[in-house]
């Protein structure tokens, strides 16, 4: 069987989540038992890091271009023109096509599959710039696709919901994890102890609720540094927020590659999640299983994921953050607990798994 993977992710992200996802699953899918896979993936020119991860038996047709400022919609353009013929001399008997696009590309026989990864557009549209046009060509994608794939039951739910989208044509796939292994070699962390937020924080990811939070409960910030990792320097709006909450000296900004990510959950005393909405959540994930508790919102498919392994609040109250915080710091038998729950529930999910029930998809 020949699976085809089209340019989108790759021509669009040098590191990210989706493509991540991606070029796991087609390593997984290509390191099967006895596979009958012929994989491909068509973008002539790309800017993916990632990539260079792919096993050898899997086609590449596409060359790395530079990384040059405002020339990803240049990318787009190009591949657009290059990728449909070239999909039409591979004849792939399955589309697997990586994002949202507003025409199908390749023969028309094939069997069209897409992934939904959440419905944050549809669910929070006042977040998004009026031009973005990501919830139009979602819904055509989904509408053209032979089968859709989501990455949680909450995602389904709302897909099938918000779309009115025949559930018949609709699984649920989890993403896998990678364990973060062995203590890290990478610099040193804060002397004092801190909890730890990870990614953007703009938007529906409530960072501010979760300032606030840390900032009304003397007894946790007086003990505790806040550490933000990732997700770009601090916004003058951010700066301000903080200052006003007297917190310049105690909340510290840095960023780094995996290794230094992973020191940072291990040594941090809590792990805080504060989202208002997610298709899955891999942070909690990474959080866990560097033996690092967490603390999360009980909405959308946060307690799907994590299950009874973390302490919930309610992503909405600053005063919900801050009692579960407390908690999930002083409680230390609640802690340890929540550290073995959470290495049972990182092993639950896995890429070969994840690769096994996408090829039953495809129809292997």
């Amino acid at each position: 069987m020949k699976v085809g993977f089209d340019h989108q992710i790759f021509s669009i992200q040098k590191y990210g989540g989706i493509s991540r996802y991606f070029v796991e699953l087609i390593n997984h899918l290509a390191d099967q038992n006895d596979t009958d896979l012929d994989l491909s993936i068509c973008c002539p020119l790309y800017r993916n890091a990632y990539l260079k991860k792919l096993r050898r038996s899997v086609h590449l047709y596409g060359a790395k271009t530079p990384n040059i400022l405002y020339t990803r919609k240049v990318l787009r353009s190009l591949n657009s023109l290059l990728v449909p013929t070239l999909l039409e001399v591979l004849k792939p008997d399955v589309i697997h096509e990586t994002y949202y696009t507003s025409k199908a590309v390749g023969p028309k026989q094939a069997k069209r599959v897409i992934t939904v990864y959440d419905m944050i557009h549809e669910l929070f549209p006042d977040h998004f710039p009026k031009g973005d046009r990501t919830t139009e060509y979602k819904k055509l994608a989904i509408e053209r696709a032979d089968h859709i794939i989501c990455i949680s039951n909450n995602t389904r739910n709302d897909v099938i919901n918000l779309l009115n989208v025949n559930p018949n044509k609709v699984s649920v796939i989890y993403l896998g994890h990678d364990s973060q292994g062995t203590k890290s070699k990478a610099s040193a962390t804060p002397n004092k102890p801190y909890l730890l937020y990870v990614g953007v924080r703009d938007s529906y990811k409530n960072f501010n609720r979760l300032i606030k939070a840390y900032a009304v409960n003397k007894r946790v910030n007086s003990e505790y540094n806040f550490v933000a990792f990732g997700g770009g320097a601090m916004t003058r709006q951010e700066c301000n927020l903080i200052q006003e909450l007297g917190l310049s000296e105690k909340v510290i900004w840095t960023s780094g590659d995996d290794a230094l990510l992973t020191t940072y959950y291990q040594h941090a005393s809590l792990f805080v999640y504060p989202s208002l909405y997610e298709g899955f959540g891999i942070p909690p994930l990474e959080a866990m299983s560097s033996g690092c508790v967490v603390a999360c919102s009980s909405t959308s498919s946060i307690p799907e994921v994590v299950g009874d392994s973390v302490f919930y609040f309610d992503p909405y109250s600053v005063n919900s953050m801050s009692v579960s915080i407390e908690n999930a710091l002083s409680d230390v038998n609640l802690r340890n607990s929540a550290i073995e729950e959470g290495y049972k529930r990182v092993s639950m999910f896995s890429w070969e798994k994840c690769a096994r029930e996408t090829h039953r998809v495809y129809g292997g």
